[in-house]
């Protein structure tokens, strides 16, 4: 392991790609939805007044986090010129997001059991925002965009960032404790960290991000999957 010169190193390499993920992401949704919320009261048709905001709401998000994605493409490429990819078979891309899908189904079947969790406001606020979409939107949003832009973030920028200037223990320390900490909530927060060091594990393995983006799709499609079925049944 590096010595602390190179975790300061990290830091200040990882501030600018940080900033612009947030500062784009939180600047374009703000304006999108203020500009959103304004339109609200203009849709016609009361009946499905609902579902078109709905449904523009997460059309907005999608754009946001593609927008995004852009915006820190660069920081990723000059990070992955750093490594040579190791190959995974085809056998490992299926049960890499079945074998996610299992272990998030799990852990979320835990975190329903802690109280301190099951009464968290700030992620009932959040958990009623992401179900409340159309199956079809929520899956293209938090199976195909959400994944996408976090892993081309926290794996394939900061956990590059900090594994080359400090070591991998470092960096697949510290990508799991930011990855968790963005999300906002202590709930997601917990639940980030743990899948946070999975992934980034995955990362170190094979230096390839669709190990890490095949993991993450698996566990929230399946985790979404099952909340839709649960309020349906």
């Amino acid at each position: 392991m590096k010595d602390n010169r190179g975790i300061i190193t990290a830091v200040r390499e990882a501030v600018m790609p940080l900033l612009v993920y947030y500062l784009v992401r939180n600047l374009i949704q703000i304006l999108g939805f203020t500009y959103l919320e304004s339109m609200k009261e203009n849709l016609q048709f009361s009946l499905l007044k609902a579902e078109a905001y709905l449904l523009l709401r997460g059309v907005l998000l999608i754009a946001v986090l593609l927008i995004t994605t852009l915006c820190i493409f660069p920081y990723y490429q000059y990070e992955k010129s750093f490594l040579s990819k190791r190959q995974f078979s085809k056998k490992e891309a299926v049960l890499l997001p079945l074998g996610a899908a299992v272990l998030a189904i799990g852990i979320n079947y835990l975190w329903s059991l802690i109280p301190l969790f099951t009464r968290n406001q700030a992620y009932q606020q959040v958990a009623k925002s992401q179900y409340s979409y159309p199956l079809w939107l929520g899956l293209i949003l938090y199976v195909l965009a959400a994944p996408l832009v976090e892993e081309v973030m926290f794996r394939g920028i900061i956990y590059n960032i900090f594994c080359r200037n400090s070591g991998p223990v470092w960096g697949v320390i510290l990508s799991a404790f930011l990855f968790g900490a963005f999300h906002g909530n202590i709930v997601q927060a917990s639940y980030g960290m743990i899948m946070g060091i999975l992934m980034a594990c995955l990362y170190e393995k094979y230096h390839d991000l669709r190990a890490p983006l095949l993991f993450h799709s698996g566990a929230n499609g399946a985790v979404y999957l099952l909340q839709h079925l649960m309020e349906r049944f």
